[in-house]
């Protein structure tokens, strides 16, 4: 029997607590848990049940050997963190977006085919029940050839959400990163489609938001918005990520042929 596959996860929020869950139910056994607030990584990987905890991620590598990693932590975490797993020559399961800039995203490919490491795109949204039976229609030709797919997403982010790396471009934030990824993903697995070429225009409709304390997991900041009284004194953060955009694409793909 071959030696069991062992995994190190990258990031403790919501993210990397779903790869821990998804790596187990493949039969993966999650090695250790990294995370930069000691206090809280330590409690996650209590809950999980997780051996092994650090905040220095290259001494994780060293110290569990595992054989994938898992990266759960916005984007802008991850170029580092990635060519140190590819040094030890970990395979890398990646969370969106791969990298922060395209030119750091072919780094990250171009060492990954040099050390002969095995890669993967975290890319849940695609197996969501509806557009897995979307996937089926299209596969068993319910729905003859499809030509063009619409995506519209309105996310409606309050305003005065607590300022943080999704604000910021050079974190991993904005909504190209954080929502096209997803679309994208999702009409690739419809139509087992292949992207030839993008255009598209994004729009920086918000420019500050408010620096509140106490926020660490991505699902809970609304909790933390401002009042009204506390907004006449709070502190704000520069935003230089866009907010919303218009993309158009195209694919192709042995389910559309070209007329």
């Amino acid at each position: 029997m071959a030696d069991k596959l062992s995994a190190l996860v990258m990031g403790s929020g919501y993210a990397a607590q779903g790869h821990t869950e998804a790596l187990r139910y493949c039969g993966v056994d999650v090695v250790g848990m990294v995370s930069r607030s000691e206090d809280v990584v330590r409690q996650v990987a209590a809950e999980l049940a997780i051996p092994y905890v650090s905040t220095n991620w290259e001494q994780a590598l060293a110290d569990t050997q595992a054989s994938i990693v898992a990266i759960g932590t916005p984007g802008g975490a991850h170029f580092e963190a990635i060519m140190q797993a590819i040094a030890y020559k970990a395979h890398v399961f990646c969370d969106k977006p791969l990298a922060e800039t395209a030119e750091k995203a072919r780094r990250l490919y171009e060492a990954a085919q040099s050390a002969g490491v095995k890669t993967a795109y975290a890319a849940s949204y695609r197996y969501q029940p509806n557009v897995l039976y979307a996937r089926q229609l299209i596969h068993e030709g319910y729905i003859g050839h499809p030509l063009e797919i619409e995506c519209i997403s309105h996310f409606n982010l309050e305003r005065l959400i607590p300022f943080g790396w999704s604000h910021r471009l050079e974190q991993g934030g904005g909504r190209l990163n954080n929502n096209f990824t997803h679309k994208l993903s999702i009409v690739e697995h419809l139509l087992d489609g292949n992207p030839l070429q993008v255009i598209g225009a994004v729009r920086n409709d918000m420019d500050k938001a408010p620096l509140v304390s106490g926020v660490h997991h991505f699902r809970t900041r609304r909790e933390f918005i401002p009042s009204e009284d506390e907004l006449a004194s709070i502190e704000w953060g520069e935003v230089n990520a866009e907010w919303s955009y218009t993309v158009m694409a195209e694919l192709e793909s042995p389910h559309a042929p070209k007329p």
